[in-house]
């Protein structure tokens, strides 16, 4: 006989109840409060994900050549802590090249070889990779020079690429001939993003945001083997002018290596001087909840850059709520962006992840002899900060006149510290001072920026903290990234509550 209290008992042991806790929790501020108070990074002692490896896939989007290209290469530069052996491995006219390097610890080792068909530049697919193993994890960036148009980016290993990007680019610059409304397609240089598969039979589904080269906005599937390129540009057409790429989607089956730029863009659009851009795409598991953006460093020639520097800060998710030292600057959908001037350092803080994307504008003042011009770098999210990098600043030549020159004059890093942890930041041994160092209003952190040489460089801290690298030449500039961690606990998982009675 089952009685009332054996029917309480069933049920109570039918009941199951499914709770999901993040592995580790990010603490952030609410979006909606104007006192921001903004997540302090604990130094973990477990092994984190960061943007150290030992095999790496890269490749290098179309740049844009003049008659001057004798001069132009490409450039990977490896640095590393620990002593270590490795090879690169590409493909160059047709045959399958190594070229195997030892770097000393602490040292750097650098490969150049010419652009010419080496590049992404061919839109479809194309074998013009790389692919760099070490014994030891090594710092991997890569530079691309043209003759006064380079950039350069951090690349990252095989073991944090992700499967979902979003792209940053800028909108294409369009040049008629002889004044006319005919464009002049031997000048006019397009936004554009490209991939590289680091594993066979990866499908990639890209949804573009203007029409492409093979002449379709809608949403396409492509299928990429290990090593295979694939570069995706605008159309040049009448209809087709000053379209952006920026908020394009890529979804891959595999991890996926993704670069976002342009050809050579001018920044604000209409600008005189142009540039190449190039950064390697953030997967979004990875994108950071708060961001904090500071001038970049002024170049020593040409006029002052203050209030033309944009920055774009463009959602993955929507109802992405956008304030700037903590008032609401904007409400954003999946794939679009708010883009603001850069006068002075500020807190971004979104209600959901974000990518934030810097931009030098083009150099003004002096003609061709102003130092800097534009180039594209991702600013790191405060929640994937590290305590410690080594890191490059690039060189190459450029010509001038009937001469080559270094491509690039001034280097600079600049660090974003917890202001009470500013006075234990080391940059090559020597502790940055503190004089260097200004408030971000409404925070509880500093920035400085420092010139310092060309080559390899190491800065730490007691505690995590951002950087970025930049360089000015002769109406040129590169810039990216310095390093970060690729934590994917930023969005905490849905918890979902099951209650199922037999």
């Amino acid at each position: 006989m089952v009685t009332i209290r054996h029917c309480l008992l069933l049920f109570a042991m039918s009941c199951i109840v499914i709770f999901v806790e993040p592995l580790c929790q990010t603490v952030s501020a609410q979006v909606n409060d104007p006192a921001v108070t903004l997540p302090s990074i604990p130094v973990s002692p477990k092994t984190i994900r960061d943007s150290k490896g030992k095999d790496f896939w890269l490749g290098f989007p179309r740049n844009h050549h003049d008659a001057n290209s004798t001069y132009d290469r490409l450039y990977i530069n490896i640095v590393t802590e620990r002593a270590t052996q490795g090879k690169i491995e590409y493909t160059q006219a047709g045959q399958k090249r190594v070229q195997t390097f030892s770097i000393a610890a602490n040292d750097i080792y650098t490969f150049e070889l010419p652009y010419f068909d080496m590049e992404l530049a061919d839109q479809g697919f194309m074998r013009n990779t790389f692919h760099i193993t070490a014994n030891e994890e090594v710092t991997v960036y890569g530079l691309s020079i043209a003759n006064t148009t380079s950039d350069g980016f951090l690349a990252f290993p095989t073991d944090v690429l992700g499967r979902e990007y979003i792209i940053a680019s800028y909108p294409s610059n369009i040049l008629y001939q002889n004044n006319s409304n005919r464009i002049n397609t031997g000048t006019t240089t397009m936004s554009q993003f490209a991939m590289v598969a680091a594993y066979d039979s990866t499908i990639v589904t890209i949804t573009p945001t203007a029409k492409t080269w093979n002449g379709d906005s809608a949403t396409y599937s492509i299928m990429l083997n290990q090593g295979q390129g694939y570069l995706v540009s605008l159309t040049q057409t009448q209809e087709n002018l000053l379209k952006d790429l920026t908020g394009s989607r890529v979804v891959s089956s595999k991890p996926l290596v993704v670069y976002g730029g342009h050809e050579r863009a001018a920044i604000p659009v209409g600008a005189g001087s142009r540039d190449c851009l190039i950064e390697q795409m953030l997967p979004v598991e990875v994108w950071g909840k708060t961001a904090l953006v500071v001038p970049y460093p002024t170049p020593s020639s040409g006029a002052p850059d203050f209030g033309c520097d944009p920055i774009r800060i463009i959602a993955g998710y929507d109802n992405t709520i956008v304030n700037v030292n903590g008032t609401t600057v904007a409400t954003l959908r999946a794939g679009t962006f708010y883009e603001m001037t850069m006068t002075t350092a500020a807190s971004v803080v979104t209600s959901e992840p974000a990518i934030v994307a810097g931009y030098k504008c083009s150099a003004r003042g002096g003609g061709q002899n102003a130092l800097g011009d534009p180039f594209l770098a991702i600013i790191p999210p405060v929640e994937q900060f590290l305590t410690r990098y080594r890191f490059v600043c690039v060189q190459g030549l450029q010509f001038n006149g009937n001469r080559t020159e270094p491509a690039f004059q001034e280097h600079y890093v600049t660090m974003i510290v917890p202001s009470t942890k500013a006075t234990t930041v080391v940059l090559d041994g020597s502790t940055v001072p503190l004089q260097a160092f200004q408030r971000i209003r409404d925070t509880e952190y500093s920035y400085a920026s420092v010139r310092i040489s060309e080559g390899r460089h190491s800065i730490s801290a007691d505690t995590a903290f951002g950087i970025t690298v930049a360089g000015y030449g002769r109406a040129n500039s590169y810039g990216y990234i310095g390093g970060q961690r690729f934590e994917t606990d930023i969005r905490p998982p849905q918890i979902a509550v099951q209650r199922s009675c037999t």
